[in-house]
């Protein structure tokens, strides 16, 4: 493989695949109380709208970060980071989460991109663009990602009895 870039070596393209099959494991493993009903306790991956549906969590979280971009707002429930930052991490666990799901080996598809199926090459290409974006701001996203996922962990309205009330988090 012949790498375009002198800053980027082939150890760097291993390294990044290491690193995305790491955020694909924690971010499933983090989230597989979204894939049960909350009302039933139904195992919903496989409904055949979930791929669409969790594919429309993602773009509205990249929605919150171009709104929270475009207005220079912080975040409402992590007030020390930027509405921008947070919503790329909430759209990097999502997708990391999907990705899990489907079993998809996207740290492999971003090193042998040609190769794979269509599925993994663009959720791969979602993290990808997501880290280029978050990294282009200088902002430590490991550490976003990780003050993020702890607050999420606690939510009261992440809690199946809570999703299960009405007007509570369906999906």
């Amino acid at each position: 493989m012949t790498i375009a870039n002198d800053n980027f070596t082939a150890e760097d393209l291993l390294e990044l695949e290491r690193a995305v099959n790491t955020i694909v494991t924690i971010c499933h493993r983090m989230n597989a109380h979204w894939w049960i009903d909350p009302v039933t306790g139904e195992d919903i991956r496989k409904n055949p709208l979930i791929v669409p549906t969790k594919i429309g969590l993602i773009h509205s979280e990249l929605s919150e970060a171009l709104e929270g971009d475009r207005k220079d707002l912080m975040d409402d429930k992590l007030p020390d980071y930027s509405a921008l930052d947070t919503e790329l991490v909430d759209a990097m666990i999502r997708v990391g989460d999907l990705a899990g799901k489907e079993g998809l080996p996207v740290g492999e598809a971003i090193r042998a991109i040609g190769i794979l199926p269509s599925r993994a090459i663009s959720l791969a290409m979602a993290l990808r663009s997501i880290a280029h974006l978050a990294g282009g701001t200088g902002k430590d996203l490991g550490k976003i990602a990780a003050a993020k996922s702890a607050f999420n962990l606690v939510r009261p309205d992440h809690k199946h009895e809570n999703r299960a009330k009405k007007g509570g988090k369906k999906y």
